[in-house]
């Protein structure tokens, strides 16, 4: 999967936003901290305890993201600064980044499928 796709159904009270993607994160350890970093979102979380803690501080921020851009109505303009593509109802991801190969170590995929109400 290599989209986000922005499905709004309208409920009578709420608006809810639909968006799952597979993206990279790189997982390195740095002296004590374990950092889990995407650049497709330019995020990150961390954890000095070990690496599954860092990647749950990482799916809290991520969705802090989403959730802080899509009440701002900033989404669609972070994702694009971000080099993703618009295409119809979808954001398709950039196939590069601009991040040094050295911190790739770790590197593994991970699909993200949130609803958020608005």
């Amino acid at each position: 999967m290599n989209t986000i796709e922005l499905t709004q159904i309208t409920n009578s009270k709420d608006k809810t936003i639909l968006l799952e993607s597979k993206v990279s994160l790189v997982i390195k350890k740095k002296e004590r901290y374990w950092i889990v970093y995407s650049p497709h979102f330019k995020t990150f979380g961390y954890s000095n305890k070990n690496e599954n803690n860092a990647i749950k501080d990482f799916d809290r921020a991520l969705g802090l993201f989403f959730d802080i851009h899509l009440k701002r109505r900033t989404l669609e303009k972070a994702l694009i600064k971000f080099g993703w593509k618009k295409i119809d109802n979808t954001f398709e991801k950039p196939k590069h980044f601009n991040i040094p190969l050295h911190l790739l170590v770790g590197k593994q995929d991970k699909t993200y499928s949130y609803q958020l109400s608005y």
